[in-house]
């Protein structure tokens, strides 16, 4: 089954979309539970968990997670860590406090 090049396109925006603002989402419950930068037993389960709830958000957003391919998976995971990783690095810098 080929998507045509809109279903493809809107596929591709939803993926994105959604790895980036959950990663983003990510860093701010990351910053607002960890008491710093080393404080890696509550940063590193928030990423992971976040990893699986955007797959979940996607698919209720009607994206076909079941026939991602290994580069799919790969790209998504990235966007999110990416998006987490530099929304933490930023509040730390700024020193932001909730």
């Amino acid at each position: 089954m080929t998507l045509s090049k809109r279903e493809a396109h809107l596929r591709s925006l939803r993926a994105t979309g959604t790895s980036t603002i959950v990663g983003i989402v990510a860093a701010l419950v990351t910053h607002s539970l960890s008491s710093g930068p080393s404080d890696i037993l509550i940063s590193v389960p928030i990423l992971i968990a976040s990893l699986f709830l955007g797959l979940g958000i996607m698919q209720l957003l009607g994206v076909n997670v079941s026939a991602f391919s290994k580069k799919d998976h790969f790209y998504v995971s990235f966007m999110t860590f990416t998006m987490w990783f530099v929304t933490w690095t930023l509040l730390l810098t700024a020193n932001v406090s909730f």
